[in-house]
């Protein structure tokens, strides 16, 4: 069985804010994958909890990495590994646009600590006035692209932590930080 929640950035919602609320879904549901789509200019990321009933082979398994477990046929088990994801908007137009999107990403790689399990991109435009190139004053009709990446990390497995135990509160400050990622 399969579980599904879709999550929309809201146009006035900052970057920040959004991947907070995608951290707290993950953290809350045992999600096991995800999409990622840009619809009229913003992200929107759908998270599946892929859940299946134990067997008794997964049982006997289980009793051989650790003869204390309590898995019975039956239990709820999650598909894949859990996961957490992560999105930011990049660009190539210019020089200043690809640096900003390559820190971004370097934030949401430093949030994954390393266990980077996918990327996903997609992209999307909306229609509105702009400023005019070169006329920050003067606004045009037109079609803007957006493009975003997601960044898909397992979540920190709780037997593998540090010595501080602290993976959670590290991902917590690292999303304190300047909310353009």
């Amino acid at each position: 069985m399969a579980d599904a929640r879709t999550f929309v950035k809201l146009p006035s919602e900052l970057m920040g804010a959004f991947n907070k609320r995608l951290l707290k879904a993950c953290e809350d549901d045992e999600v096991t994958s995800a999409a990622l789509h840009v619809i009229d200019g913003e992200p929107v990321v759908t998270l599946f909890s892929e859940i299946f009933e134990a067997t008794a082979e997964d049982v006997a398994e289980a009793k051989d990495e650790d003869p204390d477990s309590d898995l019975k046929e039956g239990d709820d088990l999650p598909e894949n590994p859990p996961i957490f994801v992560q999105v930011a908007r990049t660009s190539c137009l210019d020089d200043v646009e690809a640096t900003k999107s390559q820190d971004r990403m370097e934030k949401l790689y430093a949030r994954a600590g390393g266990q980077v399990v996918k990327l996903l991109k997609d992209s999307g435009s909306r229609f509105g006035w702009y400023d005019r190139p070169g006329k920050k004053d003067e606004k045009i009709w037109g079609e803007a692209v957006f493009s975003y990446m997601a960044v898909i990390a397992y979540i920190p497995d709780d037997e593998d932590d540090d010595q501080d135990g602290d993976d959670e509160s590290e991902m917590e400050n690292n999303l304190r930080g300047a909310a353009s990622a």
